[in-house]
């Protein structure tokens, strides 16, 4: 883990694409953590924004995926 937020029970985690050898930063949240209508659409509005944000000095999103825990 390379990081966490306790604000937002999120952990970030490092990973590498095993056929690019690309390496990744992947944001989790806690679908618990989540239940909150605020931290949900804080959630929202950061994917939003990180959807559009393209500068070289700041971490691009490449996808949103969610499962039955996370997101």
């Amino acid at each position: 883990m390379v990081g966490s937020a306790d604000l937002a029970a999120a952990q970030v985690k490092y990973a590498t694409d095993v056929e690019t050898q690309v390496h990744y930063a992947i944001k989790m949240f806690s679908r618990e953590a989540v239940a909150s209508p605020q931290l949900a659409a804080s959630i929202k509005r950061e994917i939003a924004v990180m959807k559009h944000v393209r500068h070289p000095n700041i971490v691009g999103l490449r996808e949103v995926l969610a499962s039955k825990t996370h997101i």
